[in-house]
């Protein structure tokens, strides 16, 4: 049970993390298309 519930809450990690990084991917990259724009 207890390896059933840690395996669940390392999936849910990985998907928390994996939204995260695909914001702050969208925030570079908006960031690097606003500065290119500026320049």
């Amino acid at each position: 049970m207890s390896y059933s519930s840690r395996s669940h809450s390392m999936q849910m990690f990985a998907q928390h993390a994996h939204y995260c990084h695909d914001i702050l991917t969208g925030a570079v990259a908006h960031l690097v298309h606003v500065l290119g724009w500026l320049v």
